[in-house]
């Protein structure tokens, strides 16, 4: 498409340029031999010959098509960009350990080894990550990762009282999100987030917060505060211990042309 615009602005370019030397050369020429007719006058302000006209024209021109070009490109390069973005497939859920064990789909993956997966592992102070990314396209089956946490931090799990968890899909190519988030889950020694991507160039970064009785409370009187104030408290910002990790994918994940290196974890 960009380079039937350029051959057609070229074609256009050397048109203009040769109607507007033509037009020139016409109106010159009248001018020349009036001039003959009335005899010579000093005062009279020198014109320019066709080809310095004709020279003058196509630069003026050339920057002219030169300016068109980005504008093209820059027009191309958005609609290439939407047209990605819309054509990219996202999902994610998150999952306690007592759900995981009751749904059968999900009980058949292990957080030790699954086949058509690449294993990644990590840990912090609080938290064990095991995430393991599919080496297979996209397919509605089966997740294109799965991202286990478990807590190993030095407080009691029996100390915390609520949870919440957040996934969210943010676009490389322009500003905005997608997500899925829930609040109030039942505390459990391990959560799992799955979810999938195809055609999609981004980050997904998935979040888990464990509060105390304390810290809900706390959350909970800002949360009152802001409401009447008509802002926004985000309530991770009153968990005691906080998990978070990213998944850094490029438009071939999950499609047939896919690579190991389509999709890269880490935790934050």
């Amino acid at each position: 498409m960009l380079s039937i615009s350029l051959l057609f602005l070229i074609g256009l370019m050397v048109v203009l340029v040769a109607a507007s030397t033509m037009f020139y050369l016409h109106v010159y020429t009248k001018k020349i031999n009036r001039r003959l007719q009335e005899g010579p006058d000093g005062n009279r302000k020198e014109l320019w010959s066709p080809f310095r006209f004709c020279l003058t024209s196509a630069a003026v021109t050339v920057l002219i098509l030169v300016v068109l070009l980005l504008i093209l490109v820059a027009v191309s390069d958005s609609r290439n960009s939407n047209s990605n973005d819309n054509a990219a497939t996202t999902n994610c859920n998150f999952y306690t350990k007592e759900e995981i064990e009751g749904i059968s789909w999900l009980s058949n993956y292990s957080m030790e080894e699954n086949a058509g997966y690449t294993r990644h592992e990590a840990q912090d102070e609080n938290f064990r990550y095991t995430c393991f990314i599919s080496e297979e396209p996209y397919d509605d089956m089966h997740p294109g990762f799965l991202v286990f946490i478990e807590y190993i931090g030095a407080a009691e799990l029996s100390d915390f009282e609520t949870t919440c968890l957040y996934g969210e899909f943010r676009f490389a190519s322009r500003p905005g999100a997608s997500g899925l988030g829930a609040g109030g889950g039942t505390v459990d020694s391990v959560v799992c987030f799955t979810g999938n991507a195809a055609q999609f160039e981004g980050r997904f970064t998935g979040t888990y917060g464990l509060f105390t009785e304390k810290d809900f409370e706390q959350y909970q009187t800002e949360y009152e505060k802001a409401f009447k104030q008509d802002t926004i408290v985000d309530e991770l910002d009153y968990a005691s211990v906080t998990a978070q990790f990213t998944i850094d994918f490029d438009y071939l994940f999950g499609t047939d042309e896919m690579e190991e290196e389509n999709a890269i974890f880490a935790i934050n």
